[in-house]
């Protein structure tokens, strides 16, 4: 398997989707993604729950070398009938898995996954899990289970949330594991996942704009040059999402705002909630045109997602909805993070 550049991690909502369907088919060469399987919100939902999820990588993915990470681990065992519709229907319309474990994953998703090994599995260490001899007895367990070599297995290193001030001990856990995993049998590549965007936007004032540091992007320039397990590392993110996903927040109407990403920041334009404002959804239209102002705005041209920003602003698109903007902003952001990954 060719390696590859990004792999943003997401969860399986329409909008996330949806942005990646907007990718280029050079730039949907370049990226994995990892997407994280969650429970339908929706009590009331009259469509089938996993055909509309599935249906925006059915129609943009299913290109050939096509490759997506299928991650289950916030389904529970009783939603056993939702992992197995979405693996099968996916791989049933052409899109090639390659299933998510941990160190604990139970016997019983295991099993299920030996009918999806076709592209090789992924290993997925998170937070206190970070550390050699967790990875290496991980690594071991995968290949006696599986009876598969090293070199089917991808790594992924994920440390969750990232904070500037332990910015230092993020780059030493790597060197360290880089160290012990250099005398194993080789794994097939390495990916480095981390995300810095705030869970909400409380703490942001109303009608300002607020650039914030993507962390996960300074740590990267940091240890880009590692290699791990004779793989040269990786980007993962959560694009401007925050990385751990709660099913209670998001049910909560969020404020009409658009969340920006440059080389090395977020850039909030803070609104408010469309029935707190006399311009309702309006207010996508005024922050838009304030975005066109800025020196980091990247243009029209620059990827599906600047394209409606600027029509947005000049009219030519309505103001949008919320749903619509998780669109707009992280297809701009895969797009901007893979220009700046092949930069170097």
């Amino acid at each position: 398997m060719s390696s590859h550049l990004y792999t943003p991690i997401l969860v399986s909502k329409e909008g996330e989707l949806i942005a990646l369907s907007y990718l280029l088919p050079d730039q949907k060469d370049n990226t994995i993604p990892l997407i994280q399987l969650i429970p339908d919100a929706k009590e009331d939902r009259v469509k089938d729950y996993v055909q509309t999820r599935i249906k925006p990588l059915v129609d943009s993915w299913s290109f050939p070398g096509n490759r997506i990470y299928l991650d289950s681990s916030y389904l529970q065992q009783y939603e056993f009938g939702v992992t197995q519709d979405f693996f099968n229907k996916l791989k049933n319309n052409g899109i090639n898995i390659i299933p998510v474990v941990y160190p604990d994953s139970a016997d019983w998703i295991l099993s299920f996954y030996k009918d999806f090994l076709s592209h090789g599995i992924c290993l997925r260490i998170r937070n206190n899990n970070i550390n050699a001899q967790t990875i290496i007895n991980s690594i071991n367990r995968i290949k006696s289970y599986f009876s598969i070599d090293s070199s089917s297995i991808d790594l992924v290193i994920d440390f969750g949330v990232v904070t500037a001030s332990h910015e230092a001990s993020y780059a030493n856990s790597l060197e360290l594991i880089a160290l012990r995993l250099a005398k194993i049998e080789p794994i097939r590549q390495c990916i480095m996942g981390a995300g810095s965007f705030p869970a909400d936007l409380t703490k942001f004032v109303s009608d300002t704009k607020t650039p914030i540091t993507r962390v996960e992007w300074t740590l990267w320039k940091n240890v880009k040059n590692f290699e791990i397990g004779s793989s040269r590392l990786i980007y993962a993110d959560y694009g401007n999402a925050h990385p751990n996903y709660d099913l209670e927040a998001v049910k909560h109407q969020g404020t009409c705002s658009i969340k920006y990403t440059t080389e090395n920041h977020f850039v909030i334009f803070r609104g408010q909630r469309a029935q707190d404002h006399a311009l309702a959804m309006g207010q996508y239209r005024v922050k838009a045109a304030e975005l066109l102002q800025e020196p980091y705005y990247s243009g029209q041209s620059f990827s599906w997602g600047d394209q409606f920003i600027t029509d947005c602003a000049e009219g030519r698109e309505g103001p949008g909805t919320p749903a619509i903007w998780v669109r707009v902003t992280q297809n701009h952001h895969f797009v901007k993070t893979l220009e700046l990954l092949r930069k170097g």
